[in-house]
């Protein structure tokens, strides 16, 4: 079969502009997969930084806020605010661990303690203090306790190394005993050592 030149010319027209889309359409999709891809990693990688930024300021802050150091305990720190026998002491066995935000290393980690009272009853005020280690192997890390005020703390630390680490928590004092002013006659009664008082710390100071 005789193909006329003209079919010819027009056959050979179509394929070169065929291929010329295809090309076309593969390098305009080959240079737009990696673009996007950047441009996701760049902000993701922004907002790392602007989280890392926030986690170091706070850490930095807290250090020096006195205020917010004492938080709701602010006003309660009198001896005749003690609550010795109050049902809305903090139960250290009964607190639990209500969530882990575990990072990897150069990134701010963190772990929220839940509190609850002796009768079993979550929280909701502050006024704790807590006291917790972060360890791996021999080395330990001095993290940072938050108050929230709602019967929770955050503990945040910076881990520095890969590796398996425990964290060891202890409740120290409760409805804000940490921060507790002596009684007005407390030099007076003891020598200027702080001795041969009553065992004020158990309530029993008269």
């Amino acid at each position: 079969m005789i193909v006329p030149s003209k079919q010819k010319l027009f056959h050979g027209f179509c394929l070169v502009v065929s291929a010329a889309i295809i090309v076309y359409e593969y390098y305009r999709y080959k240079a737009q997969v990696p673009s996007t891809f950047l441009k996701n990693t760049r902000d993701q990688v922004s907002r790392d930084d602007d989280s890392f930024l926030s986690d170091w300021c706070r850490l930095q802050k807290s250090r020096v806020d006195w205020k917010g150091l004492l938080g709701n305990c602010r006003y309660k720190m009198a001896w005749k605010h003690r609550q010795m026998a109050s049902i809305n002491r903090t139960n250290a066995d009964k607190s639990f661990i209500s969530r882990w935000e575990i990072k990897p290393q150069g990134d701010f980690s963190r772990f929220y303690i839940q509190t609850v009272t002796s009768n079993g009853v979550l929280k909701r005020t502050g006024g704790d203090s807590w006291r917790v280690y972060i360890r791996q192997g021999p080395a330990s890390l001095a993290p940072m306790v938050i108050d929230h005020d709602d019967g929770t703390y955050e503990v945040m630390f910076l881990a520095l190394e890969p590796g398996n680490y425990s964290a060891q928590v202890y409740l120290d004092y409760t409805l804000c005993d940490g921060f507790r002013d002596p009684p007005q006659d407390w030099f007076i009664n003891g020598n200027i050592h702080g001795y041969e008082q009553e065992t004020w710390h158990s309530g029993r100071y008269k």
